[in-house]
């Protein structure tokens, strides 16, 4: 009798363990969802530097910002999901470096020639 109210003991502290456990991860998950913050304050600098970079670092954004800019070429090696002729032709929104347009440009490129 003692082994089966002890069967028993066990089986209902595992079942709401379980439960608990379940119970947990579903609220951790719903409590990490997205949300838009809105529209930001200050200035817009979307493709601008950050302040306070040294000559160095400026120096390397800008080689970046031009390589990121740069016309390719087929025999130049387009990457593995090229789908324009330079970086900056689709992410462009709201400045280079950012976002592809409303209306994706893929079938321009498609089409070229």
């Amino acid at each position: 009798m003692a082994r089966r109210s002890l069967t028993g003991l066990l089986v209902a502290v595992i079942f709401i363990t379980v439960l608990v456990l379940y119970s947990r991860t579903v609220t951790s998950q719903s409590a990490t969802l997205a949300r838009d913050a809105g529209v930001r304050g200050g200035a817009p600098g979307a493709g601008d530097p950050y302040d306070g970079l040294t000559r160095a670092q400026l120096a390397l954004f800008q080689a970046g910002q031009q390589d990121f800019a740069e016309e390719e070429e087929v025999a130049d090696g387009l990457g593995p999901t090229m789908n324009l002729d330079s970086c900056a032709g689709c992410h462009a929104q709201p400045a280079v470096g950012g976002t592809s347009p409303f209306v994706n440009p893929q079938v321009a490129f498609a089409t070229k020639n």
